[in-house]
C-alpha cells in the first residue's frame, strides 16, 4: 500500500534562498585541493579520483535563511507499507527516507530524526540529519537534499505500488529517479540516472544512511582495508591502510572519521550493522552499486558529540553507513551523452547470533552476514526484480518539484532540437513552472525578454538563475537590457567559466541600475580573480562591496554577512567594525554577526565589547561541518584578554589555559580534533 500523508513534528524555518550568487571561486582549484592516488591501487580504483571538479555551484542559490526556531508543522510523506515494513519518505525535502520500521521486529531501523534542523553541510549549505538521503551529481551532500522533488505513483508488475521520486539535476544537465517499493520483508530502491543532454559530464551517487549509534553496534561489511585521505603539504593522497579491528566499532572512536572500505570484489556487496544483542540491518545490492563507507562523528572530541545535539536537538548519538556508486566520495564517474546508468539497493531488519557478528574472528561474522542474507534470497532479489518497477497502469503524478526540466524541455524544443526530452523515465509538464521564481524564463523564452524586477533587496526577495547555452542565447537577444538581465547573463556567462563576459556583464547591470547584488558580485569577481583583474581591483572591491550594504544592507542581513566575509580578506578590521555599527543592532540579532563583531573588536583593542558581544551572541544557525570559527574567535580574545590583565606576553598563553579560566560554552564548541 502507497499513501501520501503528513507528520507533524518541530521543524525550523527554512526560510528563502540567498539571492546572492556563488561566485566566490573562478578557479577549481579554489574550490578543491586535488587527490593524487596511491600507486598501488588498481586502475579502476583510481581513475575518476579527483576527477569532475566544479568551480561554482550556480545556477543553484544557496539555501542559508533557515534558524534554530522549532515550532510544530506539517512535513507531507509517501508512506509505503505492508505486514513487514513500513517506509516514510519526506517528498519536499530530497525525497529522504525518513523512517523505515520494522513491524515484524517491532522497531525502527534507521537513526529517526524527531525534528527537522537544517546546519550548514551541503552543497547549498541546508542539510539536516536522520534517514537515508539520495545524493546526486556533484561530490557532496546534494543539491535537492532540502527541496521537493517530482512524486510520481503507479501499480507494479509484481502486483504492489511503486512510489517514484525525480528531478532534473541542472549542474550535469542529468535525470536522476529513485523508484521505491516493498518486497514482503525488504524495502527495494532502483536508481536510474539517464544523460540525455547531447554532451558527456559526470556523475555522482551515494545513499547516506543514519543509524543509531551505541556502545556496542559493530559494522559488518565484506572488506578489511579502506580507502584514506590524509592532508599532505599540498595535495591529498588515497592511501589503503588496514582497517582497526576495534575500528568496526562506531562508538571507539574519538574523533570524527571516514572509512571507504575497499571492497572485496569476490564478494555480493552488502552493509550490515548490529547492536550487542544481534539485532540490526542490512543493505544489500546489485553489483554495480561499488562503495561502502562508515562515517562518524567521534566520542570524546566536544565537536562531535555537539554536532549530534545540533542536528537532533537530543542526545541520541548516529553514525552514517552509506553506499555508493564508485569506491569512494573523491570520485565522479564519467557519462556519456545518451548513457543511462541504474542499479537496485535493499533494505530489511536482519537478526543474528550475536556471538558470531562480535566475535574475534571478522571474517567468519561477514561470511555468517552474506550468508544469512543469500538463504533469505535477497541478493537474488535484488538482481531479479524488474518486475516490482515495471508499470502495468498510468503512471500519476502527485506533486511537482521544481520547473527546471519543463524550461530546459522547452527550450531546446524552441531551438528546433527533435529529440528534446530529458528523460525516458520523467515527465516534467510545463505546469510545473507556474508561480515559482523560474516562471520569469518561462515568460523569457515566451516573449523575448524577462519580466521588470525591482532592484530593491529585502529578506522577501526571491532570484533563481539559469544556466546553458539555450538561455544564454535567449537573454543575448534580449533588447534594452535591464539590470535584472544584465545580471542574469553575468550568473549564467560566470557558470559557464566565461569570466570577462560575466564581469563586464555585471559592470552593465550596474550602470543600468545601481543595485547591490550586481556591486556585491563585482567585488567578489575583482578580488577573487586578481590573476586576470590585477591586485588594484582589491581596493576597488571594498569600495563596491561598502556601496552594495549601504544600498541594500539595511533589508538583507545575508548582504552584511557577506560582506563581513570579504572585509576578512580584502579589507581590515576597522572597515568591519564600522560597517556593522553602520547597520544598527543587527548583530544582536544574529549569532553570525555578533561573533565577526567579537572578532574585529578584538582586533581594533576594544576587548570589552568584544567579550560582552560573544557573551550575549544569539546562536549561530549556519555553523558549518568542520568550522571551529567559535571557539577561534574565544581563544583569540580570551587570550588578549589575560595578556591585558595579567601584563602577560599573549604568545605565552596557552589553549588550555585559556579554556580552563574562560570555559567555552558547550553548545558553540564544534572542535572535531
Amino acid at each position: 500500500m502507497l499513501k501520501f500523508t503528513e507528520m507533524r513534528l518541530p521543524a525550523a524555518n527554512l526560510g528563502t534562498p540567498n539571492v546572492l550568487p556563488d561566485v566566490k571561486a573562478a578557479y577549481p582549484a579554489n574550490f578543491a585541493a586535488p587527490v593524487v592516488p596511491d600507486e598501488g591501487l588498481a586502475p579502476d580504483e583510481s581513475a575518476w579520483v579527483g576527477k569532475g571538479r566544479i568551480h561554482c555551484m550556480l545556477p543553484y542559490t544557496m539555501q542559508d535563511g533557515y534558524d534554530r526556531n522549532l515550532t510544530e508543522k506539517p512535513l507531507k510523506t509517501a508512506v509505503l507499507e505492508n505486514e513487514y515494513l513500513r517506509a516514510e519518505f519526506s517528498t519536499e525535502l530530497g525525497g529522504r527516507l525518513w523512517s523505515l520500521y520494522s513491524k515484524t521486529e517491532e522497531r525502527e531501523l534507521l537513526f529517526r530524526n524527531n525534528v527537522f534542523q537544517p546546519a550548514n553541510l551541503a552543497l547549498r549549505n541546508a542539510w539536516f540529519s536522520g534517514g537515508i538521503e539520495w545524493n546526486i551529481g556533484i561530490i557532496g551532500h546534494h543539491p535537492f537534499t532540502c527541496s521537493p522533488l517530482f512524486i510520481a505513483r503507479y501499480k507494479n508488475a509484481a502486483g504492489g505500488e511503486t512510489l517514484k521520486m525525480y528531478e532534473y539535476e541542472r549542474k550535469r544537465g542529468i535525470v536522476y529517479t529513485v523508484l521505491a517499493t516493498l518486497a514482503k520483508d525488504n524495502l527495494l530502491v532502483r536508481v536510474i540516472i539517464e544523460n540525455l543532454s547531447g554532451k558527456d559530464t559526470y556523475v555522482y551517487w551515494w545513499s547516506n544512511g543514519a543509524y543509531v549509534e551505541t556502545p556496542d553496534s559493530r559494522v559488518i561489511v565484506p572488506a578489511t582495508t579502506y580507502y584514506n585521505y590524509p592532508w599532505e603539504t599540498d595535495h591529498t593522497a588515497v592511501k589503503t591502510p588496514e582497517v582497526p579491528k576495534d575500528a568496526y566499532y562506531p562508538a571507539n572512536h574519538d574523533h570524527a572519521y571516514d572509512y571507504f572500505y575497499r571492497m572485496d570484489p569476490t564478494r555480493h556487496r552488502f552493509m550490515s550493522y548490529y547492536d550487542g544483542e544481534g539485532r540490526g540491518f542490512v543493505q544489500f545490492s546489485t553489483a554495480n552499486e561499488l562503495g561502502r563507507k562508515l562515517f562518524v562523528w567521534g566520542t570524546q572530541k566536544p565537536g562531535g558529540r555537539n554536532w549530534n545535539r545540533w542536528l537532533s536537538h537530543d542526545d541520541r548519538c548516529y553514525a552514517e553507513l552509506q553506499a555508493g556508486l564508485l569506491h569512494s566520495q573523491s570520485e565522479q564517474r564519467p557519462m556519456k551523452a545518451g548513457e543511462i546508468i541504474e542499479w537496485t539497493e535493499g533494505y530489511a531488519a536482519s537478526t543474528g547470533d550475536k556471538t558470531i557478528l562480535h566475535g574475534e574472528d571478522y571474517g567468519a561474522a561477514n561470511r555468517y552476514v552474506e550468508a544469512q542474507i543469500i538463504e533469505d534470497g535477497r541478493f537474488e532479489l535484488v538482481c531479479t526484480a524488474d518486475a516490482y518497477f515495471t508499470p502495468v497502469s498510468e503512471e500519476e503524478i502527485v506533486s511537482y518539484g521544481s520547473g527546471w526540466g519543463a524550461l530546459e524541455e522547452l527550450a531546446r524544443k524552441k531551438a528546433g532540437l527533435e529529440n528534446w526530452r530529458l528523460s525516458y523515465m520523467a515527465v516534467f509538464p510545463l505546469e510545473s513552472v507556474y508561480g515559482k521564481p523560474e516562471e520569469d524564463f518561462l515568460t523569457l523564452l515566451e516573449t523575448g525578454k524577462l519580466p521588470a524586477r525591482s532592484a530593491n533587496l529585502t529578506e522577501d526577495t526571491v532570484l533563481e538563475y539559469c544556466a546553458g547555452g539555450r538561455f544564454i542565447k535567449a537573454l543575448e537577444l534580449v533588447e534594452n537590457k535591464d539590470w535584472y538581465t544584465w545580471l542574469q547573463l553575468g550568473c549564467a556567462y560566470y557558470e559557464a567559466k566565461s569570466f570577462d563576459a560575466a564581469r563586464m556583464a555585471f559592470e552593465k547591470s550596474v550602470q543600468a541600475e545601481e543595485n547591490a547584488v550586481a556591486l556585491r558580485t563585482l567585488a567578489w569577481i575583482y578580488a577573487v580573480d586578481a590573476k586576470r583583474y590585477g591586485d588594484g581591483r582589491k581596493a576597488d572591491g571594498v569600495k563596491l562591496m561598502k556601496r552594495a550594504v549601504e544600498i541594500g544592507g539595511a533589508g538583507y542581513v545575508r548582504l552584511i554577512i557577506d560582506a563581513i566575509r570579504y572585509m576578512q580578506a580584502f579589507g581590515t578590521d576597522e572597515d568591519i567594525v564600522s560597517m556593522i555599527e553602520s547597520c544598527g543592532d543587527t548583530y544582536k540579532s544574529n549569532g553570525r554577526i555578533a561573533l565577526f563583531y567579537a572578532r574585529s573588536l578584538g582586533k581594533v583593542g576594544r576587548l570589552d565589547d568584544a567579550v560582552n558581544t560573544m557573551r550575549t551572541a544569539p546562536e549561530v544557525s549556519d555553523i558549518q561541518e568542520g568550522e571551529v570559527s567559535t571557539s577561534a574567535i574565544w581563544l583569540e580574545v580570551y587570550r588578549k584578554v589575560i595578556a591585558r590583565d595579567e601584563q602577560r606576553d599573549a604568545v605565552d598563553i596557552t589553549d588550555a589555559e585559556i579554556f580552563e579560566k574562560y570555559p567555552i560554552p558547550q553548545e558553540i564548541d564544534f572542535r572535531m580534533s
